[in-house]
């Protein structure tokens, strides 16, 4: 689990990780669900981390020859990764409750070769039966980690949002008593 304050680069550190892991690893198989951008935002970024272009140059036609030239070798091998399954990427238009998750993993072939990366898992919607408790609902996602890990015995690599504290709540305060 990556956990860090909105906007400092959770998902890069994790699209990264993920190419990382198909490049390094030749049988692997990724299955990326991005619950906090779309497939094709999350796409274009897999597409800018390969060939080295900024995410806005692989947005339009290129005019120089060279990056044309990266930018359809990147695409080609994007889509390369996607059409063989090995790089398989879902957004919350395809995936947003615990039983969505669970059920794309099972239902993958050779779970031996599977590795999961979940960018956003404070978005993933696990059930109504905590009353609205944000902690209740977070240990519930920690279950699910760990219930995908304990049975299918796959890796699974997330990252979540750490709320930003109040100013009052940067202060000391004394220890509350509860009762």
């Amino acid at each position: 689990m990556l956990g860090a304050e909105t906007n400092i680069g959770k998902t890069a550190v994790l699209t990264n990780m993920a190419l990382d892991v198909l490049d390094t690893n030749p049988n692997v198989s990724v299955m990326y669900f991005s619950l906090d951008d779309s497939r094709k935002s999350t796409s274009y970024r897999f597409l800018s981390i390969m060939t080295q272009l900024s995410i806005n140059d692989t947005h339009k036609q290129q005019t120089d020859p060279a990056k044309a030239k990266i930018l359809n070798d990147g695409r080609a091998k994007l889509l390369g990764l996607a059409r063989s399954k090995r790089l398989l990427v879902k957004d919350t238009s395809e995936i947003c409750t615990a039983d969505q998750l669970k059920a794309e993993i099972q239902g993958f072939t050779d779970k031996s070769k599977l590795v999961v990366f979940i960018d956003g898992l404070y978005n993933l919607e696990v059930g109504d039966g905590f009353g609205g408790s944000i902690r209740e609902a977070n240990i519930e996602r920690a279950r699910l980690v760990k219930q995908l890990v304990d049975i299918y015995h796959i890796p699974v690599l997330t990252t979540g949002e750490l709320r930003k504290k109040t100013k009052e709540e940067g202060k000391d305060k004394a220890l509350r008593s509860m009762i």
